[in-house]
């Protein structure tokens, strides 16, 4: 379960992004500046599965993941790679359209189903979701916010459209993503159920110069810790490296220990 908003300007954008997750899974890393394969990026890290959910590098192209969970469809191999891996990767490509030239090339039946989006300064968002059996990508007519649950999804979907205020800015939809409309815990952007919760608040800014990872480590509602990452942005290069991260994405597919198996993701 988990919820994602932005505001979209001229030399970039603003991504709000609620993570919820089972009160049994490990607690997340915090948000740190990386350094992979030459591209400098912030994300934070799922301890279990091994890679994360949402980050942006260097050159202001940021990934979000969130679990498609309308299908039910096989595994390739019966063992399902993480999908937060499969966002790490990708964060070390150079602009969206890498990216999604590299998710139309991957062997994507070794992944549970989910949707990804893909910002980028002064272009569409774009939404790629996998179900199963098919990848779909588009920048047109994109949900927002976009939100998913495992549980009582289209009613938990109706409830957080209908809270989003009038008028969106971003001390607005920090309040959102903060909130409980009109008193339902369960279905509320900043979600309480007996088994899950949100575990934390993610707001990433990208401007001319500059990148913003504002990270809550806990339900924003009820949390007064946070930390604010910043990282100079690089003008946009050449994708020069696309290639080489694809070959070793697609060896990663099979062998590579990267790909850590995880069963529950």
């Amino acid at each position: 379960m988990c919820t994602m908003s932005w505001i979209l300007a001229d030399d970039g954008y603003t991504v709000f992004f609620n993570r919820d997750e089972a009160k049994t899974r490990s607690l997340a890393e915090w948000p740190k500046i990386q350094q992979r394969n030459g591209m400098r990026l912030i994300a934070p890290r799922d301890p279990d599965g091994g890679g994360t959910w949402m980050g942006a590098n260097e050159n202001g192209v940021t990934c979000c993941l969130l679990n498609n969970y309308g299908p039910k469809s096989p595994i390739a191999n019966g063992k399902p790679i993480s999908r937060g891996l499969l966002v790490s990767a990708m964060l070390e490509l150079d602009s969206q359209q890498a990216m999604l030239n590299a998710l139309d090339k991957l062997p994507l039946g070794e992944f549970r189903p989910f949707w990804l989006t893909i910002f980028e300064p002064k272009k569409n968002v774009v939404l790629a979701g996998w179900d199963g059996r098919q990848l779909r990508m588009t920048d047109r007519n994109i949900p927002f916010p976009i939100t998913s649950s495992s549980v009582q999804s289209h009613e938990v979907e109706q409830h957080r459209r209908a809270a989003l205020p009038d008028h969106i800015d971003e001390q607005t939809l920090l309040y959102y993503h903060s909130s409980h409309f009109q008193g339902n815990l369960s279905k509320s952007v900043c979600t309480h159920r007996a088994f899950s919760e949100t575990v934390s608040l993610s707001r990433v800014r990208i401007s001319a110069h500059k990148i913003e990872y504002f990270y809550i480590p806990g339900a924003p509602c009820r949390t007064s810790e946070s930390a604010t990452i910043t990282l100079h942005r690089k003008q946009q290069s050449t994708d020069s490296r696309t290639q080489d991260i694809l070959s070793r994405l697609m060896k990663m597919n099979l062998s590579s220990s990267a790909f850590r198996r995880f069963p529950n993701r």
